[in-house]
């Protein structure tokens, strides 16, 4: 069994799955209750149900949005790295 190593989703600090971290149902994780309070993670106590902003689809990750831009930039992945480029 090995050590997977994750971001929060909130500070962006790394930390390892041995310890203590707060994840939701969706698959979002943040290292402490604090983190995952301030980006609107909500467990119900009498279910053990939990939620948070982006399976509520209240907010997106990165990769999502940068998805849709790109899509609606009508521009592919290489076409943006080709484009950064030039512009550096």
């Amino acid at each position: 069994m090995g050590v997977d190593y994750l971001t929060c989703n909130y500070c962006e600090k790394t930390f390892n799955d041995c310890g203590y971290y707060v994840s939701c149902d969706c698959g979002m994780h943040w290292c402490s209750d604090k983190c995952a309070i301030k980006d609107k993670y909500k467990l119900k106590k009498k279910t053990d149900e939990s939620s948070c902003k982006y399976c509520r689809e209240e907010d997106f990750n990165d990769v999502t949005l940068l998805k849709y831009a790109l899509k609606e930039l009508k521009l592919t992945r290489k076409q943006l790295v080709d484009n950064y480029k030039i512009s550096i």
